[in-house]
């Protein structure tokens, strides 16, 4: 039997063969049973078809400056969720995909790994995000002479990584409790915009001459050089907080800027000292 989900901003997959296992409280007498909802919902996806992966925009906070633009693709994987438990392993890929950072846009192929454990008690609900990562294949952006950049690799893994949520009082719940009265009314994206959490990740990019073609300069700025980064983070409601430190080793790199060209080793050690929406570091 094939299967539409549709979104208010397009189709998120369509698919055949999908597994939809849904429990419920058992009622002694007929029509005893007036819950709200189930006592659990199991979705388990084959590797289904998603016409356009910009419909997963709508669940990307826009301070992430981060924008699924176009691309067909595929989602499989798993998610159940109960009151009490939360358990999402979905991976959304595509070949042909077009994202961007800011203003720029480059093509890619893209792999979106999405892992997600939590539990909930009455008052707050914790989720471990540990095992989530983003790959960029092969990402090419278009050059000033309308050919294509040399292409380049991107990994991004959280290593380690909960985040914390209050979850309403009863009077605010309308009797939904657990993970059912922290979805309930909300968009996810504003959930992951007021992000309080404990994350630790490493960005491996293959190459960083691709840096400059995003800027505008006219000095021939190559820079030639893989780097491997890594964050120890403190979110408090979406932002860096004290505490969160950046670093990359020590490595080699060569860069050349108009006639001159440079070779030696650096890295940096960054950290929070004061957060908020614009972070102190030093």
């Amino acid at each position: 039997t094939a299967l539409s989900l549709d979104h208010a901003d397009g189709t998120l997959f369509t698919g055949k063969d999908l597994d939809i296992d849904v429990e419920r409280r058992a009622g002694l007498l007929p029509g005893e049973n007036k819950e709200k909802v189930p006592e659990k919902v199991a979705l388990t996806l084959p590797s289904v078809t998603v016409p356009d992966i910009s419909v997963y925009q709508s669940y990307l906070p826009d301070k992430w400056n981060a924008k699924l633009v176009s691309g067909s693709g595929s989602l499989d994987g798993k998610a159940e969720l109960s009151a009490a438990n939360a358990d999402f392993d979905l991976t959304l890929k595509s070949d042909d995909a077009k994202v961007a950072f800011k203003d720029d846009a480059f093509e890619t192929g893209l792999t979106l790994v999405v892992a997600a454990k939590g539990t909930a008690g009455d008052k707050t609900a914790e989720i471990d995000f540990t095992g989530t990562r983003l790959e960029l294949d092969d990402s090419k952006l278009k050059t000033g002479e309308g050919g294509d950049s040399a292409p380049w690799q991107t990994n991004l893994a959280i290593t380690k990584g909960t985040a914390q949520f209050a979850l309403p009082e009863q009077d605010e719940a309308a009797g939904f409790v657990g993970f059912w009265s922290l979805f309930h009314g909300k968009e996810l994206k504003t959930m992951l915009a007021s992000l309080d959490a404990d994350l630790e990740a490493t960005l491996r990019v293959s190459d960083l001459n691709w840096v400059n073609l995003f800027f505008k300069n006219p000095y021939s700025l190559a820079v030639y050089s893989s780097a491997e980064v890594t964050a120890d983070l403190v979110l408090q409601t979406g932002h860096l907080a004290a505490g969160s430190n950046i670093k990359m080793p020590s490595q080699d790199f060569r860069v050349e800027i108009l006639d001159y060209v440079a070779e030696g080793d650096g890295g940096f050690d960054l950290s929070v000292e004061q957060g908020g929406e614009d972070p102190d570091l030093n």
